[in-house]
């Protein structure tokens, strides 16, 4: 299993420029959704590329109150667009 780990420096507009989400249409995967972490492609399907949305979203929700005000002050408004 490859495993990849955040940058030692951020790069520049973080958290956003570590991860970018593109459609991908091609011949052999016509639903596919493409996942681009720190410049490494992941291509799923959209029912997967769903499925890790719920479950992102649970995890989130499960934080402790600290943890989640971590996310909002490290994430600048991602925290509270996810716990509003």
């Amino acid at each position: 299993m490859i495993q990849t780990h955040e940058p030692q420096k951020p790069l520049a507009d973080y958290p956003y420029s570590h991860v970018k989400v593109n459609d991908v249409f091609m011949d052999d995967c016509e639903e596919c959704v493409c996942v681009v972490i720190h410049g490494c492609k992941h291509f799923l399907h959209r029912t997967t590329a769903y499925s890790l949305y719920e479950q992102l979203q649970e995890y989130f929700k499960s934080l402790s109150d600290t943890d989640k005000k971590l996310l909002v002050q490290f994430g600048t408004n991602l925290g509270n667009e996810i716990f509003d």
